[in-house]
């Protein structure tokens, strides 16, 4: 099978969207020490909008720690916050009757919301902050999640996925036998889906700066019965998209190195595909690979020193890894397991690369480390799964799973795992078929 037939065929599957709360999916308890965390709520007064309010924040709250279930058990409690909770929380009690390491107290007031977080174990308050509460009654997603990530910084001196967002194609907007696939935005739970796209043709294989608030993209067209396949770069401030690269054959697989000005991205203009690096303000091409077999799908790790590409050089698509900044340097074959593998990705720090890789008639991801050692299956027996991709902090996988309900129809879904593999859940459903998600850094 040829690799650029693979590569079509995974630039073009299917996807979508929940409104519930992540549903988890029970694979086996975690062997770490959690540490347990309670979260309690109150209004001072009686405000009827207060009340709804508050609860609505410590569900969210509840569900963005739920996340992190091998860190912490975290108990949502029937016992109200008051003035002296907030204030000081009695760490006898909590550390005595349960060994509850941390307590969130959330009390709403008139206007605005107090919020603390004590450690009963050092018995001392190590978070505070006043938010001002909406007059319309609804406070919105957004200052949760900043507010849950600050409460984790707090707790852990490390960064949360809260305030992420995952990028991903879905072809919910088809209609009858006409294909579309558009571009699209949510946070990392899955909530907030935007619509970025309105071409009414076929989005492959985005990809986020490390800000989030760019997005490269490709787009197939057919005029004339050929089909172009372009690179297009769309602006999340100011929503404007443009082409970056339209040469002949394929422009795609693009990624954005770490000084922003350079981008990796595939090409086929010479004949078969290779790995380009483009400086964005010139359009200047370096080449990086010039084998005669097609290298398709870059990635590269944080230092920027170190590319990893999909590769039919063994005469099956697999994965390699080289130089990101010279032709032809330290190319070296990582990947040895299954028919074929697929979408390569680093994990944050560069340490590892998820990937998906044809085993038992279906996809399935698995991980590796970048000297291709450690070699660790994620999936099995869920379905045909790709498209990995990591969160910011390195703890948890996005990717896509298809169902094959009946013969004629399968359904595609995004779905979050840890790094061990256990699945949390899906953030996707009756949304089209959802595919090749990106997370934000």
């Amino acid at each position: 099978m040829k690799l650029l037939f693979i590569l079509g065929c995974f630039l073009t599957v299917g996807f979508s969207f929940a409104e519930d709360p992540l549903s988890i999916i029970a694979v086996g308890e975690a062997e770490t020490v959690k540490d347990r965390l309670v979260i309690k709520s109150g209004v001072k007064g009686t405000s009827v909008v207060n009340k709804k309010i508050v609860e609505q924040i410590k569900t969210q709250i509840f569900n963005n720690f739920s996340f992190y279930k091998k860190n912490f058990n975290v108990i949502a409690s029937k016992k109200p916050s008051n003035e002296k909770s907030v204030l000081k929380e009695d760490y006898n009690f909590f550390a005595n009757k349960d060994k509850t390491k941390f307590v969130v107290n959330i009390l709403g007031k008139e206007k605005s919301l107090d919020v603390a977080v004590h450690d009963t174990f050092k018995q001392k308050r190590i978070f505070f902050k006043k938010v001002d509460l909406p007059v319309a009654g609804k406070v919105e997603r957004k200052i949760v999640h900043e507010l849950s990530s600050e409460m984790f910084f707090s707790i852990t001196g490390k960064k949360s996925i809260f305030k992420t967002k995952i990028v991903f194609v879905s072809d919910v907007s088809s209609r009858g036998k006409l294909t579309i696939k558009e571009l699209y935005i949510a946070d990392f739970d899955g909530k907030n889906t935007r619509r970025l796209t309105y071409h009414k043709g076929i989005v492959i294989s985005p990809s986020l700066n490390r800000a989030g608030d760019k997005v490269l993209y490709s787009l197939i067209r057919y005029s004339r019965g050929k089909r172009n396949v372009n690179l297009r770069l769309l602006d999340l401030k100011t929503m404007k998209s443009k082409i970056i690269s339209s040469k002949r054959g394929i422009n795609s697989g693009a990624i954005f190195a770490n000084d922003e000005d350079y981008i990796y991205l595939t090409l086929s203009h010479k004949g078969n595909a290779d790995i380009y690096k483009m400086h964005l303000p010139t359009k200047k091409l370096t080449q990086i690979t010039t084998h005669s077999s097609d290298d398709v799908d870059p990635s590269i790790n944080r230092n920027g020193d170190l590319l990893s590409f999909l590769s039919g050089r063994p005469g099956k698509a697999s994965i390699y890894t080289a130089d990101a900044n010279k032709r032809e340097k330290n190319v070296r074959r990582i990947s040895y397991v299954g028919q074929f593998n697929a979408t390569p990705r680093f994990n944050p720090e560069g340490s590892e690369i998820a990937f998906s890789s044809w085993v038992d008639n279906r996809f399935d991801i698995y991980r590796i480390n970048s000297a291709g050692t450690e070699l660790v299956r994620l999936t099995k027996n869920f379905g045909s799964n790709e498209s990995p991709s990591y969160s910011n902090d390195g703890q948890f996988i996005v990717f896509s799973s298809q169902r094959v309900i009946s013969q004629k129809k399968a359904v595609q879904n995004l779905y979050i795992m840890d790094r061990e593999g256990e699945i949390l859940g899906n953030i996707t459903a009756s949304f089209g078929n959802c595919l090749t998600p990106r997370w934000s850094k």
